[in-house]
Formats: structure tokens, C-alpha cells, sequence
């Protein structure tokens, strides 16, 4: 028996939302984010883009929450690296 190959992208719904809005803000800005733009973009409706984060506001903080966690780790990284 063998298993199936791993799909290329086996994130969430819930982390490829987020990251495609990561994306679109970083190409496009922050202005033109919408639910439908994201939704497009991650591939999923614009209702599960409001299920999974209730708001656009809801999706935007999920976004610089994960950011914040991104560069924490990057200068973690650095420190323990130490000088040089």
C-alpha cells in the first residue's frame, strides 16, 4: 500500500489566509485588502475568510501577529548566533 503524495500546500485555510494577505499588503498595500482579494488569493470563499477571522480587522491583526512572531524569531536567531 502506499500513501498519497503530500499536497504542495497542506496549511490551513486559517494560515494560507493569513499569508496571502501578508502577500497582497506587501505588493499592494494595505488599502486595497479585501475579503474577496484575499479570498482570491488563498484560493477559499470570501465567507471563510470572515468565518476564520470574524473581520477584515480580525485578519489584519492575525497578519501583524504573525509578523511580529516571524521577526522575534529572526532576531533570536541573530542573538544566539552571537557577534560577527
Amino acid at each position: 500500500m502506499t500513501t498519497p503524495a503530500p499536497s504542495p500546500d497542506d496549511r490551513t485555510a486559517r494560515a494560507r489566509i493569513r499569508d496571502a494577505a501578508i502577500d497582497l499588503v506587501a505588493s499592494d498595500g494595505p488599502a486595497v485588502l479585501t475579503a474577496r482579494k484575499v479570498a482570491d488569493a488563498a484560493g477559499v470563499s470570501p465567507g471563510l475568510v470572515m468565518h476564520h477571522f470574524g473581520s477584515m480587522d480580525g485578519l489584519r491583526a492575525e497578519c501583524d501577529a504573525r509578523l511580529v512572531a516571524i521577526i522575534r524569531e529572526a532576531k533570536r536567531e541573530a542573538m544566539a548566533a552571537g557577534p560577527g
